[in-house]
């Protein structure tokens, strides 16, 4: 097994295959929709949407375009007219109306890969479909979206996905995210098969060298979906780059179904050993554990020789295995009070020990 997935089977309180289904969080997001006193008017077609997304073979159950809009509608001081255009564009990129009559794309693009397998712009009045040098479908479930200006301009600041397009398939970032995916598959076939039931697209973004990071994920507002830059060439870093954004994605799933059980107490900002960056505590707990994940898989690259210099991969599993150490010491002098923290670094240091 691996450490993410462990934990998630550990802290599931045996709902560990309710949790990872690919449609239960958009179901729990609508079920709390219809709570919802101005949402009082629309649960007919809430509850019509939660029937389509329970059905085994729901088309876009692990889509990541229609979380923005759940999100959004748990907005109480959205107007009927902001209420019923979100649920005009959750219908769409659920499947459930044509493509053919979208209306004006947000921010320059309908990203409709997983519902109806196109891309559109408005180009002199009229929508084009730019799918083939947008997007490239590496499974049945999984896209990987090639950088293009303004792609994400509805969801994602300028700073994170600045201009900068890819010239389509050939672009060498596609072969480095297709390389990466077969590492991790090699590394554990286990933890292959997690990402995939949780990641159905990867972002290929344009450079992000002026940033401390070069991967992100929107949290729970677009699950399913992490933006990685592949412009390094050295593969390992981009497949760590993936299993970091994944890690992320299952642990905020995880939080969202048993805050009770999982969750760490708010505490004071912790910094961070490998950026020296002061971040919340939560942040911080995911990462002591994907310091912990990712070190095994740089050991794992160095033991087989991978890559130019094999032995970078040996320095950066050392250096990730003293970060997650650090961290491990600095959020146990929080545990006092914290059974949830104190649970997961234990389970942590367990699992580091086998």
């Amino acid at each position: 097994m691996h450490l993410i997935g462990d934990l998630v089977t550990h802290q599931s309180g045996g709902e560990n295959r309710r949790i990872r289904e690919p449609f239960s969080l958009a179901i729990r997001l609508l079920r709390s929709l219809k709570e919802r006193e101005h949402l009082s008017g629309r649960r007919d077609v809430l509850e019509a949407f939660e029937e389509y997304l329970a059905r085994p073979n729901g088309k876009s159950r692990g889509n990541p375009e229609i979380y923005p809009f759940l999100h959004a509608l748990r907005d109480h001081d959205r107007t009927p007219v902001e209420i019923d255009e979100c649920l005009r564009r959750l219908a769409l990129h659920l499947g459930l109306s044509p493509r053919s009559a979208p209306g004006r794309p947000p921010g320059g693009y309908w990203r409709l890969c997983h519902s109806h397998d196109a891309v559109l712009t408005l180009r002199q009045n009229r929508l084009e479909d730019v799918f083939p040098t947008t997007a490239v479908r590496l499974t049945e479930d999984l896209v990987a979206m090639y950088p293009r200006t303004g792609l994400f301009a509805d969801l994602i600041p300028a700073d994170l996905y600045p201009a900068g397009d890819a010239p389509g398939p050939t672009d060498p970032r596609v072969a480095r995210v297709t390389e990466a995916l077969r590492l991790i598959r090699a590394f554990s076939p286990v933890l292959a098969a997690d990402f995939a039931e949780v990641v159905r697209t990867i972002v290929i973004t344009p450079s992000l060298a002026t940033l401390p990071r070069r991967s992100y994920s929107c949290r729970l507002t677009y699950f399913g979906g992490i933006f990685v830059d592949a412009s390094e060439e050295d593969v390992g870093l981009v497949a760590e780059g993936l299993l970091h954004e994944y890690a992320h994605q299952e642990l905020w799933r995880l939080w969202e179904f048993r805050p009770e059980a999982a969750v760490p107490a708010p505490g004071a900002p912790v910094r961070s050993p490998l950026t020296g960056r002061l971040l919340g505590r939560d942040v911080m707990t995911h990462a002591y554990l994907i310091y912990l994940e990712a070190a095994r898989f740089n050991a794992w690259l160095a033991d087989r020789r991978s890559g130019d210099d094999p032995e970078a991969y040996g320095r950066r599993a050392a250096e990730l295995g003293e970060a997650a150490r650090r961290l491990g010491e600095g959020l146990g002098s929080q545990t006092p009070g914290d059974p949830a923290l104190r649970e997961i670094l234990e389970f942590g240091r367990s699992w580091s020990d086998r």
